[in-house]
């Protein structure tokens, strides 16, 4: 199998265990939205991936559980997505490209996810939607 197949093969595997797992969650009432169990598929995507890969799999998961399960809801999805889609492109980059450690990576990772969340529900709340926005 070559290269670019294993990394879509993989891609395909993770995304669909982000849209499994956070309905797993919600279904046994295992706290699905202190835990956030969408995101960890999409981290260890940045771990296993190349960042093109990885970023795909963090904007495509939110997008596609949104389609099948209306889980995130509007607006808070486009938020998810561009969050995830940080996760997976600087853990990746963090850990395969620069070779920091696995905590580095995402320690580093989380906080600019994190950072990415807050401006983008930001412009989604105060700007788009003309709503107050509060951290």
């Amino acid at each position: 199998m070559s290269s670019k197949n294993r990394h879509l093969t993989i891609s395909g595997l993770l995304v669909a265990i982000g849209i499994l797992l956070p309905i797993a969650f919600h279904s046994f009432k295992l706290g699905g939205q202190i835990f956030l169990p969408m995101h960890l598929p999409v981290l260890m995507g940045g771990f296993m991936l190349p960042w093109q890969f990885a970023g795909a799999v963090g904007l495509i998961t939110p997008f596609l559980s949104f389609l099948f399960t209306s889980m995130p809801p509007v607006p808070g999805v486009f938020g998810m997505m561009a969050e995830l889609f940080t996760y997976g492109l600087v853990t990746s980059v963090a850990y395969n490209k620069l070779r920091l450690g696995i905590y580095p990576s995402l320690i580093t990772s989380m906080l600019a996810g994190r950072f990415v969340s807050i401006v983008s529900n930001w412009i989604i709340a105060a700007i788009i939607m003309g709503k107050t926005f509060n951290l």
